[in-house]
């Protein structure tokens, strides 16, 4: 639709969605359907002076047993924006703008209020200087602002208010193309992560709080940077390559955090967050068409990043994904994946969490959609304390299983 310079294009999805193990429990799981309604759109706009690309969505999910009903939710909203002032200039600006409000359920099933939620707003803004048509250099930076809420039994504060998160710091980034198709990237951040309260009390208005946390919940500030190299192009009509390396380091503030929380609570944070002075990052892709409107993709990751429920998480990942046209109106993939996951900080962890979804897509002549999707996600214990006489030594303690499947119907103007 067109709006302007610019092409708008309203939709609405329908969703049913089923989940084997919505409380994502050990033992005991209960199941349940629930219906999203879920209005999105987009908007693009390539002016001489400026560029504009908008994408934004709310999600209202209604479960529809009435034991379920502490898992409904009715605020879930997405938004990304981007406003590139003049583009063809050797000279630009640029900004971005990036929302999320999702919701994730606590293993509580009998509960009032079963539902963790996590707002993240960032935005950023940059210079771009492009002396010739091969190197491309930005300068800019960043600020964050990151909102948790818990259960209302599961804090002290009011409206289950955990706590609040703000970021900030510079970005660098140069692009060199020196194929038509492949290009030499670079990048390096620096960024500080303060929260409202260094100390959260883990006792909710129960008076109950758990062992691993103890009574309070340490969150120290942070610093971090990061410098990143890496290669990106087609080298085959086929073959699509992308490989990056670097290094980063997070640094944690423990004098942050009142000593008198630090003797009181029972976790050695202070300890674990010393033993991270930095680590090595790698980010690898491949893609190969085997031949038209067919994509297979492999990749693996190793990185670490900033948690909310502890102090940082590094990880290893590795995925393989497939995606197909069937015909010119339908369209499958499959994709698969594995995270070795490991927590330090407040609460210190190791977990593999497995992955799997599959799709079926029905294309009408572009103005609906209708969606097939199934998925198994697990997530098992990879500490090597786990008690073998109650969980075995086949297979590490399985957390939790939770198969699924959706039917989409997607409707646009």
């Amino acid at each position: 639709m067109k709006v302007g310079q610019g092409e708008l294009e309203p939709s609405v999805t329908a969703r049913t969605i089923y989940r084997s193990n919505v409380y994502l429990q050990e033992q005991d799981e209960l199941s349940a359907l629930a219906v999203v309604l879920s209005p999105a759109f987009k908007f693009k706009s390539d002016g001489e002076n400026a560029r504009l690309d908008l994408d934004g969505s709310w999600g209202l999910r209604q479960y529809l047993t009435t034991a379920r009903q502490n898992l409904s939710s009715y605020g879930e909203t997405k938004f990304s924006g981007a406003v590139t002032l003049l583009p063809r200039s050797r000279i630009s600006v640029k900004t971005n703008m990036n929302h999320a409000r999702t919701t994730r359920a606590v293993e509580n099933r009998g509960a009032e209020e079963s539902l963790i939620t996590s707002m993240s707003n960032r935005g950023s803004a940059a210079l771009s200087f492009q002396p010739g048509s091969a190197l491309a250099f930005t300068v800019g930076g960043f600020g964050s602002f990151d909102d948790y809420r818990v259960p209302s039994y599961a804090t002290s504060k009011v409206d289950g208010k955990l706590n609040n998160r703000y970021g900030y710091g510079p970005e660098v980034a140069l692009k060199w193309t020196f194929f038509p198709r492949t290009a030499v990237l670079g990048s390096f951040s620096k960024s500080w992560f303060d929260w409202d309260d260094n100390v959260v009390s883990a006792v909710g208005d129960d008076g109950q709080y758990t062992d691993d946390v103890g009574d309070y919940m340490a969150m120290p500030n942070s610093e971090a940077w990061r410098a990143m190299l890496g290669l990106h192009g087609r080298i085959t009509e086929r073959l699509v390559l992308s490989v990056s390396g670097g290094y980063g380091e997070a640094d944690y503030d423990v004098d942050s955090v009142d000593v008198t929380a630090q003797e009181e609570g029972d976790s050695s944070y202070d300890q674990d967050l010393e033993g991270f002075p930095g680590g090595l990052v790698v980010r690898t892709a491949l893609q190969w068409s085997p031949r038209r409107g067919h994509t297979l993709d492999v990749g693996y990751w190793k990185d670490h990043q900033d948690s909310w429920f502890t102090n940082y998480l590094a990880y290893h990942y590795t995925y393989l994904r497939y995606d197909g046209m069937i015909s010119s109106r339908v369209l499958m993939g499959a994709e698969g994946g594995y995270r070795l996951e490991t927590y330090h900080g407040e609460v210190t962890r190791a977990d593999h969490l497995v992955r799997g979804e599959g799709y079926l897509t029905f294309r009408t002549n572009g103005w609906a959609d209708l969606s097939l999707r199934g998925f198994w996600t697990r997530r098992a214990s990879a500490n090597e304390d786990v008690d073998t006489s109650v969980y075995g030594t086949n297979l590490s303690w399985i957390e939790y299983d939770d198969f699924g499947g959706t039917i989409d119907l997607t409707l646009r103007y």
